[in-house]
């Protein structure tokens, strides 16, 4: 019988579980720690919560997790209760999984100042991770930068412009709909009706944007939204949605094409 132990019970962790049960079977053990009481990591904390059907992948993990061969062992932290060195003495193999817990600092002036949060900690207060729960954001003011034109900022600067209604059907914490309910950022009624649907409801098809699309600087705000008329608002929440995200297939076929003929080691 092997023993196997994966640090982390986000995607990762339930994907090599799902692994190690199918290349082991009945001949395996195989413990998921992780130092929060619930799994799912990621797809419980990180993804949008009026994005429930990337996070139905959670039903997916709870067949791996009832599996007879997984046992989920919640609230332990490694390098707190347990070290590495402890688990290689109990399991044959012991895996991390472990994503990312906290911002990494860029090392820039004011990074430090009241108001200037990073995306782990806000996205975590607004999915209820339990180390940000008292966050408290200031959102008292009239307009938000965000920094980054990734999956994650769009998804904040969605959940800012959003109306209490319109997370109906989300699982949006309490305490972050209220604080959000009765924001001002993104300043909703003075942005551009088109614009504030594109960020709310999505983004057009990638194949429809030219693909030498350029973002320049997108921020939700009464004061800079209106300034730069309908057309050009439309045209930055585009940019900043699809940004170098557009699939040339003629040269993904060429990729595939050329890593098809190497021989990986």
């Amino acid at each position: 019988m092997r023993h196997f132990a994966v640090i982390g019970s986000g995607p990762a962790g339930f994907y090599t579980v799902e692994a190690l049960a199918k290349a082991y079977g009945d001949t395996a053990r195989i413990d998921l720690i992780d130092r929060l009481p619930v799994p799912y990591g990621l797809i419980r904390f990180g993804v949008a919560p009026d994005h429930q059907s990337i996070k139905a992948v959670s039903r997916r993990y709870d067949k791996v997790a009832e599996e007879d061969a997984v046992r989920f062992v919640g609230n332990v932290a490694v390098g707190r209760d347990v070290t590495i060195a402890q688990l290689r003495t109990l399991y044959d193999a012991v895996i991390l999984a472990t994503g990312a817990p906290s911002d990494r600092g860029l090392g820039i002036p004011g990074e430090e100042l009241t108001g200037v949060i990073g995306s782990a900690a806000f996205v975590g207060w607004y999915n209820g991770h339990p180390d940000f729960a008292d966050l408290a954001p200031p959102l008292d003011g009239d307009s938000a930068a965000i920094i980054g034109n990734g999956n994650v900022a769009l998804d904040v600067a969605r959940i800012l412009s959003k109306t209490r209604a319109e997370f109906a059907g989300s699982d949006i914490v309490d305490h972050a709909l209220d604080a959000l309910a009765d924001a001002i950022v993104a300043s909703r009624s003075e942005v551009d009706p088109k614009v504030r649907d594109a960020i709310v409801h999505g983004f057009p098809a990638t194949d429809e944007l030219s693909p030498g699309a350029k973002l320049g600087a997108f921020v939700v705000g009464k004061s800079a939204l209106p300034a730069l008329g309908q057309e050009g608002q439309l045209l930055a929440a585009w940019s900043a949605a699809r940004v170098i995200t557009r699939t040339d297939r003629r040269k993904e076929k060429m990729r595939r094409e050329m890593w098809s003929k190497v021989e990986l080691g």
